[in-house]
């Protein structure tokens, strides 16, 4: 009985000996942009939001959708330690700023105009990180740039 104890206290060292544990805080930190496999979706989701406040916009967005998905393709997000993000397009910069949930599930972002908005953390490492959106229900991967 020892020996086997003491086997399964080998294998699990070893197993456990090279994982190394994610520090949400510290990952999200530094710059990001959105993974190419998803940028058409994002720029759908951002046409069918528009379409709820201005159908005439959303029609020209859908008509210019090549020149929207290289926009999009060129934003860089830039989480900093001050909580704030950075966010650089071709328009030019825009701050806003973000927060963990306490366990680290949570990423809140408070928009310029005061509102928040919620998404949860599916996934978090110092290179991938992939969020389900809170209010257009769907999944954004990011990437290092």
């Amino acid at each position: 009985m020892k020996k086997i104890i003491f086997l399964l206290a080998i294998v699990f060292t070893i197993t456990t000996a090279f994982v190394t544990v994610g520090e949400p805080e510290k990952d999200i930190l530094g710059k990001w942009r959105i993974d190419e496999n998803y940028i058409n979706n994002f720029v759908i989701a951002q046409i069918e939001t528009r379409r709820k406040v201005n159908p005439e916009q959303a029609e020209q967005m859908e008509q210019n959708m090549d020149m929207m998905a290289q926009t999009v393709g060129a934003l860089i997000f830039d989480y900093k330690n001050d909580n704030t993000i950075e966010l650089t397009s071709p328009q030019g910069t825009q701050i806003v700023k973000w927060r963990l949930s306490p366990d680290n599930h949570s990423l809140f972002i408070l928009r310029t105009n005061g509102t928040e908005r919620k998404d949860s953390i599916l996934q978090l490492t110092p290179t991938s990180l992939k969020i389900l959106q809170g209010e257009r229900k769907d999944t954004i991967a990011y990437v290092r740039p």
